[in-house]
């Protein structure tokens, strides 16, 4: 009877860890990246998102914050678009596929359940807008899935980390 025990256990671990590495393949292979930089263009100036455009010469500050399973990959297309015109940002992920963005700090936090560096990046976050609440300032926020585990402050203060588990 232990032994059945035993070797579902090790079944349902080695099922988790294929089904794990077949979500990475699959990520990789769907290029986020590439996806994104087909949407977000930058002409001299314009920035255009799919339809909608923008002066980037209205702004002073270009803020960047990227959360979810995908952030990274969405990161580094906004970077090599946007190169340094990026003044402040953050992104957000559970694991980093590929190489780290060349300018914003990256957080990995807990997915499926947040963890405390969920919490420490929508502390984060919300400083980052606060501190760039102005009408020169153009925050883009790239968000995929995984972000509501990965990026959590509680409405109610008395609330845990804990309790958010």
């Amino acid at each position: 009877m232990e032994s059945a025990k035993t070797e579902r256990t090790g079944l349902m671990s080695n099922l988790r860890t294929t089904v794990l590495e077949i979500f990475r393949r699959t990520l990789t292979a769907v290029d986020v990246e590439a996806a994104v930089s087909a949407r977000l263009r930058l002409n001299h100036n314009q920035l255009t998102i799919e339809e909608e455009s923008c002066d980037l010469a209205q702004f002073s500050r270009v803020v960047v914050i990227a959360i979810g399973k995908a952030s990274v990959p969405m990161a580094r297309a906004v970077e090599k678009i946007l190169d340094d015109r990026i003044t402040d940002g953050l992104v957000v992920t559970n694991a980093v596929i590929g190489s780290l963005p060349q300018y914003l700090p990256v957080l990995i936090g807990g997915h499926p359940l947040p963890n405390s560096a969920s919490l420490e990046a929508a502390a984060r976050a919300l400083a980052l807008l606060r501190a760039h609440d102005a009408e020169d300032t153009l925050v883009l926020f790239l968000i995929s899935g995984g972000g509501s585990a990965l990026f959590e402050q509680p409405i109610d203060p008395s609330l845990t980390l804990d309790d958010l588990q």
